[in-house]
């Protein structure tokens, strides 16, 4: 089991999908994340689930974008950051259905060995930023980068001491972001 929490990305707008992914059936699952919750619970010593409003009906543990109207990965990881002290929070994106425990040791492994306050896979073709490990410690600055309206992580992690990990293969990290890829996937 990792010694820090999990939170899973759900509260996007899904404006590819055409519906709200979060809640779309995935492998027997009633949501694609119950799906991931299922799997990624015993991995870590909480499982959270970051959203806009509980559309779970009270079954995951939930932490709510204090910024109602964007849908920003900024303003979700400022509000998953500030809800953690002193920790490592490993951050994943609902439609990420495939990165597996191999990747989360592998990120964990550069965490202790670098002591960087953010690290993100990085595969041949680019990084991932909603999939990485990201310390409470900086929750002030995503929190102040929210509020500018600087809505890219990569603008946060220019400013952090972040360290991308490499890895041989894409498709771990890949998201399921149109409905052809979803359909994909089951």
């Amino acid at each position: 089991m990792f010694p820090f929490p999990c939170v899973i990305i759900a509260g996007g707008k899904s404006s590819r999908m055409g519906q709200d992914k979060s809640l779309l059936p995935f492998h027997g699952h009633a949501t694609l994340t119950h799906y991931q919750a299922s799997r990624l619970l015993p991995l870590f010593s909480s499982l959270h689930v970051s959203t806009k409003t509980d559309k779970f009906n009270g079954e995951f543990s939930l932490i709510l974008d204090t910024e109602q109207e964007s849908f920003s990965p900024m303003v979700a990881l400022s509000s998953v950051l500030e809800h953690f002290t002193d920790t490592y929070v490993f951050c994943l994106s609902v439609d990420a259905p495939f990165v597996e425990k191999k990747h989360i040791e592998a990120l964990w492994k550069a965490a202790q060995a670098t002591h960087a306050n953010a690290l993100i896979p990085r595969d041949p073709h680019t990084r991932h930023p909603l999939c990485g490990l990201y310390h409470s410690s900086l929750a002030p600055l995503a929190n102040t980068l929210a509020c500018q309206g600087d809505h890219k992580l990569g603008i946060l992690l220019e400013r952090a001491n972040a360290v991308y990990v490499e890895f041989d293969e894409t498709a771990p990290f890949t998201n399921l972001n149109h409905p052809h890829e979803y359909e994909a996937a089951l």
